[in-house]
């Protein structure tokens, strides 16, 4: 959300979207299992089924650790890999002014 702000202005609002989309994908407004179906396959695809679900499956005994973490360790990859091209892109953008 940091590298965004090279291309806004006030990114409040987009901090409050990521927040809401965050609680809505990882089960902690609703379970994933209570999802329509279309919103669930995207729910179990992102990585932010990590923060809630997950953790309670695995209490429940309804999910192994090991899958999970190779999953998470795809989006670890994916993620940086995405974070130091945006984060590239803006420097581009940077103009500083001052003394």
């Amino acid at each position: 959300m940091a590298a965004v702000s090279f291309w806004t202005e006030n990114i409040v609002g987009l901090v409050w979207l990521r927040g809401a989309v965050t609680d809505i994908l990882s089960g902690a407004v609703v379970p994933l299992a209570l999802l329509p179906s279309p919103l669930a396959v995207v729910a179990h695809l992102s990585p932010f089924q990590t923060i809630v679900y997950i953790p309670l499956s695995l209490y429940l005994g309804r999910a192994s650790a090991l899958p999970e973490l190779g999953i998470q360790l795809v989006w670890v990859i994916v993620l940086w890999f995405l974070a130091r091209a945006v984060w590239a892109s803006g420097l581009r953008r940077l103009t500083v002014l001052g003394g």
